[in-house]
This record gives structure tokens, sequence and C-alpha cells, in this order.
């Protein structure tokens, strides 16, 4: 893993903790800010295929992990997210913190979408059913990741800004 990954894991690991945070002291029990879902988002934007893959998966086992509950589910979400994201990348042309946000909405919407389909397909009719607050919050927590995907553009672009600085520096000498 290069250096340009892990500090953008340790950003997203604490925004994470800071999401939790002003969630609940909202008192939002059903949304909540999808940092992972922004991290696929500026992967898929910034870095190789291997390297955006590598950092989705992460992100989504972070927030797995930050969940209390690390049953790989969002890991799997994230990736299959990372897939669509990729796909959508190559048509859409993102600039700026609006660009990104609105990208960071949408991509959110279908992570969401995605991991909702696939507890709902394991639980089956035995199981528990995916709670149905949880859906009806998808707007309010895509909206509130995009808030946090504006706020956060500044800082993946000086990450961004510095790794390049820094590779074509290297190759210069």
């Amino acid at each position: 893993m290069n250096a340009k990954l892990v500090l953008a894991l340790a950003m997203g690991l604490a925004a994470m903790a800071v999401a939790s945070v002003i969630v609940h002291a909202f008192g939002l029990p059903s949304a909540r800010i999808e940092i992972a879902a922004i991290l696929v988002v500026w992967a898929c934007l910034s870095l190789d295929t291997t390297r955006a893959a590598m950092c989705s998966y992460a992100a989504g086992y972070l927030f797995d992990v930050m969940g209390g509950a690390p049953t790989g589910l969002y890991a799997f979400v994230a990736m299959l997210t990372f897939v669509v994201c990729r796909v959508v990348v190559v048509v859409v042309d993102v600039r700026g913190p609006v660009g990104f946000a609105a990208l960071c909405f949408f991509i959110d919407s279908i992570h969401q979408l995605i991991a909702h389909g696939l507890i709902a397909f394991f639980a089956g009719r035995t199981g528990p059913q995916p709670a149905h607050a949880a859906l009806v919050a998808l707007p309010a927590t895509a909206l509130f990741t995009a808030l946090a995907a504006a706020a956060m553009h500044p800082l993946f672009q000086r990450l961004d800004r510095a790794f390049d600085r820094e590779e074509s520096s290297a190759l210069l000498r």
C-alpha cells in the first residue's frame, strides 16, 4: 500500500468517528453519514483500479468494524459500489466540491440500496426483515453523506496535490 492510500483511510477513519458522534448528538437514530461511500467515490476518481479496489474494501471493512459487528457485509457492499462507481466515473466528469457531493449522493443511494437488498435477500422470509426506517432514512442519509463529501473535498484535494507533487518531483530526478 502506498502512503496516499493509508492517509486517505486514516482520514476516513477519523471522519467515521466524527460522523458517528454528530449523528448521535443530533439524535438521528436511522440516518447516518456514510464515510465509506465517500472514500469509494474518491478512490474511483483519484486512484488506479487496484488501489481504488483496495481502498474500497478497506473502507467497507472499517465501516463494519466501526458499526460494532464486523460481518463483512459492508466490505462486500463497498466492493459492489466500487464497480458501480467505476462505471459511473467513466461517464461523468466531476470537478469541485458540488460535483463531488452530487456524485456521493448518487453513489451512496446505490450503496444503501445494495446493502438493504442483500440483507433482505439473505434474511429471507424466516429472518428479520430490513428495517423500514432505514429505507425511509435513505434520502436523509444520502444528503448527510453529500454534505460530508463537500466538507471533505478540500482535504482530498490537498492529499491529491501533495502526492502529485511528490510523484512529479520523483520523475524529474
